[in-house]
């Protein structure tokens, strides 16, 4: 689930006339693979996606019979067609999306989910019973889900996260939501500008970190959950790092930059990643390595940090970086680019 759909239904009111559109089953190719949720309000308005063309034209002419009749209604959407120039899906597939009214019920359901989702990941399910008169739905939040061990990759070696199951008259889906993703960007100078634009509009939670305070505004950062000006000796002694967070260090010289590897080297990270030239990470990884560091966690480290596109401009180095951090967070492990990155010595960023 996107983080602005758990935002907005987390501030609108329990009895809002709103209708959650939710894909709750699929078979061959279709536009996601994560079962996505779409708002939509009693104007037409609809936030977010489940996949965009007639699919979602129709789920939306649907909602207006929700909003009419008040009860939900299961929509059955073949994209099996035929002809480009047409107006069918012609992905193959077919989906199964389940419109209904936004209730009490559900409503505290997103509630908890975030407020959990701000520190742990979790698992929302909607199990939804037809029979020949009637459909129920049902949403759960769950901290754990016992058979998550069994289901770890799909066909394309990516995490799966989110499922569905279906017999005659039940359908059950899982959608798996982790803990809200937070970017931590140490230096606020160009780089890091456009590092935050780009996380924020990818629902990362930004926070930056800079001594220089008239770098580091409001203005050049409007939408960063926290601006932390100080120097990097009391910066480091408070930042409270997650296991799943991703760290970049762009600061404005080398030592800093290495007093703060220095530092986060001895914590906990998901994504560790140093903008420099190859020559300043070698230099840097000797101290480190003569410090005692173990090698596992310099390898460890994506240094120079970014996937190699060739990037030149500020814009096109933080997609690379930005671009490296998802696969990391999807994959659990390097792209090809990032081998090749590291192997060959080669980096988009210098």
């Amino acid at each position: 689930m996107e983080k602005k759909i758990l935002n907005y239904l987390n501030q609108v009111k329990s009895d809002e006339s709103l209708v959650i559109c939710s894909i709750v089953h699929q078979s061959g190719s279709v536009p996601r693979k994560d079962y996505p949720i779409m708002v939509v309000t009693d104007s037409g308005d609809a936030l977010g996606t489940i996949g965009g063309g007639k699919l979602e034209y129709n789920v939306i002419t649907t909602a207006k019979s929700v909003f009419l009749e008040n009860r939900p209604i299961l929509l059955h959407h073949l994209m099996t067609g035929k002809d480009v120039l047409g107006d069918s899906g012609i992905c193959g597939g077919e989906v199964s999306v389940l419109i209904e009214p936004f209730s009490s019920q559900s409503h505290l359901v997103f509630l908890k989910a975030a407020a959990m989702a701000k520190t742990q990941s979790l698992w929302i399910s909607t199990i939804i019973r037809q029979d020949e008169s009637n459909l129920s739905v049902n949403w759960e939040v769950q901290s754990t889900f016992s058979d998550f061990d069994s289901i770890v990759v799909d066909s394309k070696d990516r995490l799966l996260k989110s499922f569905s199951k279906r017999d005659n008259i039940v359908i059950e889906v899982y959608r798996h939501l982790p803990a809200i993703s937070r970017l931590h960007i140490f230096g606020a100078g160009h780089v890091g500008m456009a590092l935050a634009e780009l996380a924020h509009f990818l629902d990362y939670s930004v926070n930056v970190y800079d001594d220089r305070s008239a770098l580091l505004t409001e203005a050049r950062y409007p939408k960063v959950e926290n601006r932390v000006v100080g120097t990097i000796s009391d910066l480091l002694k408070t930042i409270e790092l997650r296991p799943s967070d991703a760290i970049i260090v762009t600061t404005r010289n080398h030592a800093q930059d290495m007093e703060i590897m220095r530092r986060l080297v001895a914590d906990k990270f998901g994504y560790l990643g140093l903008v420099s030239s190859r020559r300043k990470w070698a230099l840097i990884r000797r101290a480190l390595e003569n410090e005692g560091v173990p090698t596992g966690v310099l390898q460890s480290i994506y240094a120079p940090t970014g996937l190699d596109i060739g990037a030149d401009t500020v814009p096109e180095i933080a997609l690379s970086i930005m671009s490296e951090i998802v696969h990391h967070q999807k994959h659990a492990k390097p792209s090809k680019a990032s081998l090749i990155l590291k192997r060959e010595g080669k980096g988009s960023v210098s």
